[in-house]
């Protein structure tokens, strides 16, 4: 199982710990419901921890919106899993 796109949750796990201002009551409970989720299906994160995937265009602050997670049967299918940052929004 591959699960990956724009999941719009924050989270330390991920999220560089610069953007503490995004660890909220509200952007932690909603990050719980993904955490409870991966853990319920056993899966892991690929994309390396803290990587941003988005640059806001008014503030140019970096966050982690983004994330790709397999089963453990999945991973020894990447070779690499990265974030181009050239192409990045």
């Amino acid at each position: 199982l591959i699960w990956l796109g724009d999941f719009n949750r924050h989270d330390p796990l991920w999220e560089s710990l610069t953007n503490i201002q995004l660890f909220t009551g509200p952007h932690l409970a909603a990050a719980s419901v993904l955490l409870n989720l991966l853990t319920k299906y056993g899966l892991s994160m690929v994309l390396e921890a803290g990587k941003p995937t988005l640059e806001s265009t008014n503030t140019k602050s970096r966050t982690r919106p983004d994330n790709v997670f397999c089963s453990a049967g999945m991973l020894t299918a990447f070779l690499y899993c990265d974030v181009e940052e050239e192409i990045r929004p």
